[in-house]
């Protein structure tokens, strides 16, 4: 019965599976040579963050490597004010990295991952020259990319953090997404101006597949979700090009967000780790709804382990921000632009349009079929697990608010903008659904073989 139970799980991602590989012969938007290149650019920063998960014993590669990213970010934001006198974005990067390896050194004697890394980036960066991607067929869907992600990341790559918030191209709007692409593209490029290549968003991919790597489920449950994630997202134009084949910011949303929630949960070593509360509330920096969800995860985890460090680290962030508005920022529009969106239409918070919501699930997410069969298997999964023991986290929670937010936005202050964006908000951290299911079948099947050697 058990193996009965488990070959069933196993044969629902058939349908998946036979659909990518059915489509993959005419699948364009798959740039082979550069995911292959930028597997290489994934195992050097896997290194470092093996190196730094040794350092702060975070009992997790990949919120290591968050770490690692939005580190450089939380520093230079705090002092903010000494940009314009001092250093410039490319300055502060040599400055955080030499200090990242003092620190390293000072804690490991041997740290023999961060000195292999150091040797592959240094081979790539030398031999980088000889690699020419081709990807003349590339299809910029989203005008997004060319008119804010791109150029605003090639400001701070130019200049600093400090000149960009001043010539915001979107006044408000945060810039921790920008300045990470930015990092990214001058750890493994340099080039002296920061242009559009696939290498640094394809890096994404396989630092999704490592999350779920390190999800604690057997080696059966972890290919299966792998599998069932490569054959979903490679296939669809539009999830690929959201989530590693751009410079979209659910690209940096979704893996930061998820490393974060993840660990969360399942991470008991987290509670203690003060430095995760206060790059925790930097998430703020991200875009809806992750910059408000944030704070969620940070009540839920004082709510259990009563430590109030929890709850102050995670607001440093944003009042640091709201310091600079009222301080050197006075003259200009720097409010947080869903907070204005929310001030500036408080007569419409109640003004329901409910149509909105039955038309973003019929023309947004019910025409895409490969991921509405995901979410019925999702469905299916967790109603199961519900019905035999009690399974709602807050990973589900979280999934809840985001959804919550998105439908109520929709039909109320953003009811007469177009919907399409809806799709983009509800999956912005689509990994953790995949990984919610990860965890729910791997419970299912332990549950059902402990019952079944015990009964």
């Amino acid at each position: 019965m058990i193996k009965l139970k488990e070959n069933i799980i196993y044969i629902l991602i058939f349908p998946f599976l036979i659909n990518f590989l059915y489509n993959l012969p005419s699948n364009d938007h798959i740039f082979y040579q550069s995911l292959l290149i930028s597997f290489y650019c994934f195992i050097i920063l896997y290194l470092i963050g093996r190196e730094l998960d040794i350092v702060f014993q975070l009992n997790s590669v990949a919120l290591s490597i968050s770490f690692y990213l939005i580190g450089i970010f939380v520093i230079n934001f705090l002092i903010l004010p000494f940009d314009e006198l001092a250093l410039n974005f490319k300055e502060i990067f040599i400055v955080y990295n030499i200090f990242i390896i003092f620190i390293i050194f000072l804690k490991n004697k041997k740290p023999k991952y961060l000195v292999f890394a150091i040797f592959l980036l240094i081979a790539f960066r030398y031999f980088s020259g000889t690699f020419d991607i081709d990807t003349k067929n590339y299809i910029q869907y989203s005008s997004d990319v060319v008119e804010f992600w791109l150029p605003m990341s090639e400001m701070i790559y130019s200049n600093d953090l400090h000149f960009s918030i001043k010539n915001n191209l979107m006044p408000g709007y945060s810039l921790l997404i920008n300045y990470i692409y930015a990092e990214l593209f001058f750890l493994f490029v340099g080039e002296t101006t920061l242009s559009f290549t696939l290498l640094i968003p394809n890096i994404f991919l396989f630092l999704n597949l490592l999350m779920f790597y390190e999800v604690k489920s057997s080696n059966k449950v972890k290919i299966y979700i792998s599998t069932l994630y490569i054959a979903i997202i490679l296939n669809s134009v539009w999830l690929s090009y959201l989530f590693f084949n751009s410079f979209m910011g659910e690209v940096i949303v979704n893996f930061l967000f998820s490393s974060f929630l993840i660990n969360a949960f399942t991470n008991s070593k987290i509670s203690r780790s003060k430095l995760y509360f206060l790059f925790l509330g930097f998430l703020y920096f991200l875009k809806p709804f992750s910059s408000v969800l944030f704070i969620v995860i940070a009540v839920i985890l004082f709510l259990k382990h009563k430590e109030y460090y929890q709850l102050y680290l995670p607001v440093i962030g944003f009042f640091v921000n709201s310091f600079y508005n009222n301080s050197i920022f006075t003259n200009l529009d720097t409010q947080n632009v869903y907070f204005k969106i929310f001030s500036d239409n408080s007569e419409n918070l109640f003004d329901f349009y409910i149509q909105n919501i039955y038309l973003i699930f019929r023309q947004e997410i019910f025409i895409d079929k490969v991921i509405t069969l995901f979410l019925l298997l999702y469905l299916f999964v967790k109603l199961k697990s519900f019905k035999e023991k009690r399974n709602f986290n807050i990973l589900n929670l979280i999934l809840f608010l985001n959804l919550f937010l998105v439908l109520y936005l929709y039909s109320t202050i953003w009811k007469d903008i177009e919907l399409g964006s809806a799709y983009r908000y509800i999956f912005s951290f689509i990994n953790i659904y995949f990984i919610d299911l990860q965890i729910s079948i791997d419970k299912t099947l332990k549950d059902d073989s402990n019952h079944y050697k015990t009964g």
